[in-house]
């Protein structure tokens, strides 16, 4: 079978190193599939003219120059700014421009045009909506999947986004939250749809055998890894460990990763759920100074910001940590929860998004309600304060990690979906053929 990926552009993959939840998933899945499938994954370029490529472990990576695309977005945004335009396409004016169909025009059509050529079975495509029709044109006989880690096909304008989803022949979701509402919305499109989760390696992240460390009262660390971004529920957690170092005046916050807050029209501004609708109030605003200053001085030796990290090197900050919290307002399925859960953490997290597909409460860890500090201090104050509990909720966690979110775990899950495709267009072809036969024997 011959499987290509589509980057986003959010992410990048540069073998051996992949920079982004994306673009992680699809370099992992990579490299269990390239043993038995034929693979070429294609990424955005910062070169004007010519196109690179990179072949790593049996795999094709193609680099598109991207010159012409970011001539076409910079203009065409200018281009509907013009308040006359605004008038006389209001309709366009109301889809954000991520989401329509001149975004990354340039790209997508270098890519749909080099695909032509490559005559693939499956083409995977990330997040974007508008790519299917496009890659569908100039492929008419490829099995086009989309793959959601977000809202937007339920949060979009439903005419443009069911015309888009009929050029699709499979959506993937990366939690049953990201396509509970698709049903709702396209009745006749529910078959299309299957979950395939995201995953860790349980390899790299295992639990430390640091027993002592892990357990002495005297090196309590809650641990957080994630963008610091207003959806992450950074400034809850700022709060909430006011109030668990009450209790325990050794205890340490620690935070891992850079700032980067989500776009506002990426979420907030498509959201109908009022806890994200609140978080407006943190766009404008420098979010990370915001955080500081609640940050007592009492506290400040206590806190420390780590910044953004290699992905290997996360394992040395999971493997020092008693706990991990993931206390978002809004999280399709974090791909640190389950990496957290691999390395024998039991997690406290609020129970929105997909969280509470990978977090089962009071087993592998604790779900607490979301934007309530009150609430996530408690919960850390309990695993803090039982050793018992940690060690039982970090081996559950551990042993759940190696059952359903192993890469290869995950890549079976993908690979269901490519050949349930792919049998499916050689059984309707047998189908067709035998009808066929039975028309001219008659």
């Amino acid at each position: 079978m011959k499987i290509a990926f589509i980057s986003q552009g959010l992410g990048r993959i540069d073998p051996p190193k992949a920079y982004g939840s994306i673009s992680i998933w699809t370099y992992e899945v990579i490299n269990k599939l390239i043993k038995t499938e034929n693979i070429i994954a294609y990424e955005m370029d910062g070169g004007y003219l010519n196109s690179r490529i990179k072949q790593h472990e049996g795999a094709r990576y193609i680099y598109v120059p991207t010159m012409l695309n970011n001539f076409i977005n910079r203009y065409h945004q200018k281009f509907l700014q013009i308040k006359i335009i605004k008038r006389c396409f209001n309709g366009l004016s109301k889809i954000p421009y991520f989401a329509s169909s001149v975004h990354n025009y340039g790209y997508i059509l270098w890519v749909a045009l080099d695909l032509r050529k490559q005559k693939c079975d499956v083409i995977h495509i990330h997040q974007f909506s508008q790519y299917v029709p496009i890659v569908r044109f100039f492929n008419r006989g490829s099995k086009i999947v989309l793959h959601m880690n977000c809202e937007w096909l339920s949060q979009l304008d439903p005419k443009m986004i069911e015309k888009r989803l009929e050029s699709a022949d499979a959506v993937v979701g990366c939690s049953s939250y990201i396509l509970q509402k698709i049903p709702e919305r396209f009745p006749h499109l529910e078959q299309k749809c299957s979950v395939v989760f995201n995953g860790a390696d349980v390899k790299l992240f295992v639990p430390s055998e640091d027993e002592v460390s892990i357990n002495s009262p005297n090196t309590l660390r809650i641990l957080f890894v994630g963008r610091i971004s207003p959806e992450k529920g950074v400034h809850v957690l700022v709060e909430a460990f006011k109030l668990v170092s009450r209790n325990f005046p050794t205890a340490c916050l620690e935070l891992v990763g850079g700032l980067g807050s989500m776009p506002e029209e990426f979420l907030v501004s498509l959201s109908d759920d009022p806890l994200v609708k609140s978080l407006n109030k943190f766009y404008g605003r420098d979010y990370l100074a915001d955080i500081k200053n609640r940050i007592t001085d009492e506290l400040a030796e206590r806190v420390t910001f780590h910044g953004k990290v290699a992905h290997r090197e996360l394992i040395e900050h999971y493997s020092r940590a008693t706990v991990f919290v993931a206390p978002s307002l809004s999280d399709a399925f974090p791909l640190t929860v389950v990496e957290a859960m691999a390395a024998g953490l039991p997690v406290v997290a609020s129970a929105v998004g997909g969280i509470p597909e990978a977090v089962v409460d009071e087993t592998t860890g604790l779900l607490v309600k979301p934007d309530s500090p009150e609430a996530l201090a408690a919960a850390l104050s309990r695993i803090l304060g039982d050793s018992d509990m940690r060690q039982r909720m970090g081996a559950a966690a551990r042993d759940r990690a190696l059952e359903m979110f192993s890469w290869r775990a995950i890549t079976n899950q993908i690979a269901r979906v490519y050949g349930a495709l792919v049998e499916g267009e050689k059984a309707g072809m047998q189908e067709k053929m035998k009808r066929e036969e039975i028309e001219r024997a008659n």
